[in-house]
Parts: structure tokens; C-alpha cells; sequence
């Protein structure tokens, strides 16, 4: 390991926050006993190593820019390179170690544009992010927040609020205690030992958690979902994967769905549950003290009078229940952890590196049609190289169909089984050279033995060896361009799957109208307070009926859309409000405020309603004082801001949105994808928040 070329040390007292940038680079951070923060920064080679170099390190510090310095309670650590393009081309960083006091929280920020941050035994509040690199944080007692475009995130023996987020790479987390929140487009999330509440999402790939306490939410838009061990709530939900869960104990709720696959859950039936199960066909042992409907398709009732809310679903796909541990998972999609390779994205961009892989292309392409055409108008000449070009023509032939023999049996047989990228291409490399070299010794037993090779050019054949690295670099090219046709086809799948999704859950909205929008349960209270109003207020009963068919009149009149404007939406709430301030009298006032200018803005048809519906439900009916709902909608820069509130009791510490919450955050996902939000505030102010894009 290089010694540090600069050492700087400050006094914690009077420092609240640390901000690094740097263009490329690894940062390490760790805690000690000293009461100093302490920065050493030595030189990294990202190519071929310093030692053969003609430089030394100071004189390669020169090519960078340095900032160390603290400005008020601020201590700003930033580098970055010269602009010289000789700079560029020596392939060289910087390493940057920060020592932290340890048991001293400081706010810290780390921002590079390549290169692995790591944490280490250290407390505190970090934000953390690398456009292409590895994330490892351990024994890190805070809150954690990381960031990696094209890397692995690893977490280990962690306390405290930690969130992840990579676009291409696999999130592996393990003995972790608190809130965590795990995000991934194209690859694995495997957890396990973990305590507390647990949200992961994966677009592309597997969730894996093994030994969770405490509640899990998973989602997963084409990939598989396995849980075992399980100890508490679990909420799992994916679109084109299968589901298989095993169950030592039960939490407040189980809940689980998957639109096109099926599902295998093993758990206890010791204590009082209510059971929703639904399926293709459902499987399930004779469960004692079961009462309810029993059919093939669905198991509807109650184990020791009820209880625990258990909600099973498989919308396209058969359900297995079972009893006892599950002995293996037998997922199609079992470990899948490719890390897909992807095109850069300013190819064919005008601009310095676009054009100059653009021109690699080029030149490959022009070179080898040239070649073809060179070749096939020389044989037809029948001069006194023809046995030699004859002889070139059937080494590439041999080489094409070797190169295609190669990369079909090394994608079937090796690519499953190696999860770094790089090691799959040295491997075929290696693969490569070594059939291209057999194709040739068998080239030479069949044709050049025999061949008219003109004299003067046998001294220009020793040079052939060089052929050989040929394969190696079409090989290559060859499983780029498989790597990347994989992920364009999983992309578009998924896509595809998208559109069928919400053309789905439109049509599941018009059947669901009565019972979701307007539950039974609102329309048996509204009509008994109709019955006793008719006697004591004739003009109070007719205008809550008249309120209660308006209300009807808007669920009707949605059809066939997705989108309403805000000023009906809110329509819709006040009506309904207006309905429940019959029921409660003076115990419930309302408040629908909505900044100038946005009443014409549209958002999803019963967005709002859903959300006031189970305020009271959750909330004001729960209390035996005034009870208040409030609405604030409001434009912040380019988004839409909805806050619900109501004055009510808390959530539960682990509370599950049911069914209404729940379609809600899928139709959002459906209808924005990653571009909106919806978050539970569960404090003083306790209120729902959903911001949408405008």
C-alpha cells in the first residue's frame, strides 16, 4: 500500500459537516479514538501500476487541483484534474483516507464521478454517491445514504436508517439492524440476519432475505422473490416472477401477489387469522379451526375466529400453502447475477469520445468489407498468390465458425456462473486464443500442407502466429453485442408488461368501483343516517341523499379514463366529506386548500378520495374529540405536492397499507414509474405525501 503523500488534520470542535468531491478515485472513510479529523491522500494508478512510471508521486500531485480548507463549520475536501489532456491519458487518481472521531455524529458527503467509497466503523450521517463504483459500508452506526450508477453495494453489521440505490449492479446486505431501504434497476438485492423494517425494490432481477425480524416489503417487476426464515410482517408483490416464502412467525399482516406467476408459502396456522387466498388453483393443508369457503381456486375465511389479516393473490398462477420449512427454493430465475453490460451513452454523440468510438466502428466495418472485396476479386484473378489468399479465406471461415461454436457454449455453460464482468472476458479471451490455435494446427493438416506457396513468401507465414489473437478480439465484440442485446430484450419485456399492467388495472377499476371507491361499509353508515334523519330533518335527509347520489354519479362517470382534473377530484372529496360531516356532526371539519392556478392540472381518477377515506377511517373515528381533515396541494418547481392530514391517532409502528393505499402506490408506479412518490409521515404532523411530476 503507497504512503500518504499529504497528511492534514483538524479539530472536530467546531465542525458539523464534511463535503468531498472528486472526479476519480477511491475514498475511504473510518472512525478512531483521536478528537481530530484526520485527511491522507496518496496517489492511485488506475492503468499500469507508478513503478513504471517515469514520474514520482509529487510530481503527479502537481496535475491536480487540491482544496483543503474549512470554512466556517464546513470542512470542504475537493480535487480535481488539470486540464491538460496528457493528464487525462496517464490514467491517475487519488485516495483519499478521512479518519473520523469516533461516537461524534458529523454530516458527511461524498461525491465522485468513478471510484469505491467505503465506510468503516464510524458514526454519523453520510451521503454517499459514484457514478461508477463499488459501495461497501460496515459496522456504520447512523444514518447511511449511497448512491452508484454502474457498481455492487455491500452493507454489513450496520445500525440506523440506511437506503441504497444502484442502477446496474447487485445490493448484498447482511446483519443490519433499523430502517433500511434497498434499490435496484438491473440486479439482485440478497439480504440476511436483519432487524427491523426492510423495503428493497428490484426492476430486473431477484430478491433474496433470508432471517428478517421485524417487517419486509418487497417488490420486484421481472424477477423472483424468496424469503425464508421469516420472523413478522411481510408484504411481496412482483409482476412476471414467482414468489416462495417461508414463514416461522407471524406479524401483523402477511401480504402477497404476483400478476403472472405463482406462489409457494409455508407458515404457521397457531394463531387467529383472517384468510384472502386467490389463485389459479389454490393448494393448502386442512388448516384446524378453519371456518369459511373452501373452492379450487380460492380459500375465503377465518383460523380461531381471525385475526391477522393474510392476503394471498396470484393473479395468473397457482398457490401452494404449506406447513414446516421449506427444503430449497426452485426459482426460474434463480440467482440471477449478470451485471449487464450497456452501451456508452454519448455513442454516436458529437463529442470528443462519442466520435472517437464512433470512428472505431467505422473503421472496423470499412476495413473489413475492403478486405472481402479484395479477397474475392484476387481469387477470381488466379494469380500466383491464390493458394495463399485460398488459405486466408478458409482461416477465416474456420476462425467465424469457432468464434460463434465459442461464444454459444461459453454464454450456456460459463456466463451463469461468473458474477464480474471482466473475468468473463479474460476467460473467453483465453478460450479464444486457445481454440483459434487448435483450428489452425488443423487448417495446416488439411490445406497448407498441400498449398503452392510461391518461395519469397514463406518468411511473410512465420509472421501468421499474429492471426491468432483475431478470434480474441471478434469474440469479444461478438459477446458485447449478446450482453447487450439481452438487456435491450429483458427492457422491452418488461415494457411490454407495463401496458398490459394498467390496461389490467383499469379494467380491475371499473369492476372495483362500488366496492373500493365507495365501500360497503361507508354506504351502510350513510343510508342508516339517512333512516334517522327522515323523521328528524326532512331537508337534512334529502340533501345527503342527494350528496350520496352525486358521489355515485362521479364513480360512474370515470370510465374509460385515467386522468381527471384536480378541481373534480377535489369535487369528489368534498363530496364525500360533506356526506361523513352528516354522520359526525360537529365532531369533523375539513379544509380543501389548493394553490392559484392548478385547478385545471390532472392527475389519476380517485387519487384523493382513497386517502381522506381512510383518514377517517384510521383517524377521526378513532378519537371522541374534534376531529379535522386537510388537504393542501401546492407546485413545487416542477411538481405537484398533495398533503393529506388528519388529526387522528398514529400509525402503528408497524403499519401496513391495506388494499386502498396499496392500489394507489401501484397505479402511481404504472402511470409515472419511477417519476413519482408516495411517503406516510408518522410524526407530530402525521399526513400522506404524494408529489407528482407537472
Amino acid at each position: 500500500m503507497l504512503e500518504p503523500e499529504i497528511i492534514k488534520s483538524w479539530p472536530v470542535e467546531g465542525i458539523s459537516r464534511i463535503e468531498t468531491e472528486a472526479l476519480f478515485g477511491n475514498v475511504y472513510v473510518v472512525g478512531h479514538e483521536s478528537s481530530k479529523i484526520r485527511v491522507e491522500i496518496s496517489v492511485r494508478s488506475l492503468g499500469w501500476p507508478l513503478i513504471f512510471t517515469s514520474r514520482n508521486t509529487q510530481t503527479i500531485l502537481k496535475d491536480f487541483e487540491l482544496h483543503l480548507e474549512q470554512k466556517e463549520d464546513v470542512l470542504h475536501i475537493k480535487s480535481g484534474l488539470k486540464g491538460n489532456m496528457v493528464n487525462w491519458l496517464r490514467f491517475t487518481g487519488l485516495r483519499f483516507k478521512i479518519s473520523l472521531p469516533k461516537h461524534k455524529a458529523i454530516q458527511t458527503s461524498l461525491r465522485l464521478e468513478a471510484g469505491n467509497i467505503r465506510l468503516d466503523d464510524c458514526d454519523g450521517k453520510f451521503h454517499v454517491s459514484t457514478g461508477a463504483g463499488v459501495l461497501r459500508f460496515e459496522r456504520v452506526n447512523g444514518d447511511v445514504e449511497g448512491r452508484t450508477a454502474a457498481g455492487t453495494v455491500e452493507i454489513s453489521r450496520c445500525k440506523g436508517n440506511i437506503s441504497a440505490q444502484t442502477s446496474a449492479g447487485t445490493i448484498e446486505v447482511s446483519d443490519c439492524e433499523g430502517t433500511m431501504s434497498f434499490s435496484t434497476s438491473a440486479g439482485t438485492i440478497e439480504m440476511e440476519r436483519l432487524v427491523g423494517n426492510v423495503y428493497a425494490t428490484s426492476a430486473a432481477g431477484t430478491v433474496e432475505a433470508e432471517d428478517i425480524d421485524g417487517v419486509l416489503k418487497v417488490h420486484t417487476s421481472a424477477g423472483t422473490i424468496e424469503v425464508s426464515g421469516m420472523n413478522g410482517s411481510l408484504g411481496a408483490s412482483t409482476n412476471i416472477g414467482t414468489i416462495e416464502a417461508e414463514i416461522l412467525a407471524l406479524g401483523d399482516f402477511l401480504h402477497l401477489e404476483t400478476q403472472a406467476g405463482n406462489i409457494d408459502v409455508k407458515m404457521p396456522f397457531n394463531k387467529g387469522a383472517d384468510l384472502s387466498i386467490s389463485g389459479y388453483t389454490v393448494r393448502a393443508p386442512q388448516i384446524e379451526h378453519f371456518e369459511g369457503i373452501r373452492e379450487r381456486d380460492r380459500m375465503e375465511g377465518a383460523v380461531f375466529n381471525g385475526g391477522i389479516p393474510v392476503q394471498i393473490r396470484a393473479h395468473a398462477g397457482n398457490v401452494k400453502i404449506g406447513q414446516g420449512r421449506l427444503n430449497a427454493f426452485s426459482s426460474l430465475n434463480k440467482r440471477i447475477k449478470e451485471n449487464q453490460f450497456t452501451l456508452p451513452q454519448n455513442l454516436f454523440q458529437w463529442n470528443t469520445k462519442g466520435f472517437l468510438l464512433s470512428l472505431v466502428i467505422c473503421v472496423t466495418l470499412t476495413y473489413g468489407v475492403n478486405s472481402i472485396f479484395y479477397f474475392s476479386i484476387e481469387l477470381s484473378n488466379g494469380n500466383a498468390l491464390s493458394g495463399i489468399y485460398i488459405g486466408i479465406v478458409l482461416g477465416n471461415l474456420v476462425n467465424s465458425l469457432m468464434v460463434l461454436l465459442m461464444v454459444a457454449w461459453f454464454t450456456k455453460y460459463f456466463v451463469p456462473r461468473i458474477k464480474r464482468n471482466w473475468v468473463k472476458y479474460m476467460l473467453l479471451n483465453a478460450l479464444s486464443l486457445l481454440g483459434s490455435f487448435f483450428a489452425q494446427i488443423i487448417l495446416i493438416l488439411i490445406y497448407w500442407r498441400y498449398a503452392d506457396i510461391p518461395e519469397d513468401t514463406e518468411d511473410s507465414l512465420n509472421m501468421a502466429y499474429l492471426y491468432l489473437f483475431i478470434p480474441c478480439i471478434v469474440a469479444s465484440i461478438y459477446f458485447f453485442f449478446w450482453q447487450r442485446s439481452q438487456q435491450i430484450t429483458r427492457k422491452i419485456s418488461e415494457q411490454e408488461y407495463q401496458l398490459v399492467s394498467l390496461e389490467k388495472l383499469k379494467t380491475r377499476a371499473e369492476l372495483d368501483a362500488l366496492q373500493a371507491r365507495i365501500n360497503p361499509h361507508f354506504l351502510y353508515n350513510a343510508l342508516n343516517s339517512i333512516a334517522g334523519l327522515v323523521h328528524e330533518d326532512a331537508n337534512k335527509a334529502e340533501r345527503m341523499t342527494l350528496l350520496l347520489s352525486k358521489l355515485f354519479r362521479f364513480t360512474i362517470g370515470v370510465k374509460d379514463q385515467h386522468f381527471n382534473t384536480l378541481e373534480h377530484e377535489l369535487d369528489i372529496v368534498r363530496t364525500y366529506l360533506d356526506i361523513e360531516q352528516v354522520r359526525f356532526g360537529p365532531r369533523l371539519t375539513y379544509l380543501l386548500q389548493v394553490e392559484e392556478g392548478l385547478s385545471q392540472v390532472k392527475i389519476p381518477v380517485f387519487l384523493l378520495q382513497p386517502i381522506v377515506e381512510n383518514a377517517i377511517k384510521h383517524g377521526i373515528s378513532k378519537i371522541s374529540g374534534e376531529g379535522r381533515i386537510e388537504v393542501h396541494i401546492a407546485r413545487h418547481d416542477d411538481r405537484l405536492v398533495l398533503r393529506i392530514h388528519d388529526n387522528g391517532p398514529l400509525f402503528s409502528e408497524n403499519f401496513f397499507t391495506g388494499y386502498g393505499l396499496q392500489s394507489i402506490q401501484d397505479k402511481l408506479k404504472l402511470l409515472y414509474d419511477h417519476r413519482a412518490s408516495f411517503d406516510i409521515q408518522n410524526n407530530d404532523f402525521k399526513q400522506v405525501i404524494i408529489e407528482l411530476p407537472c
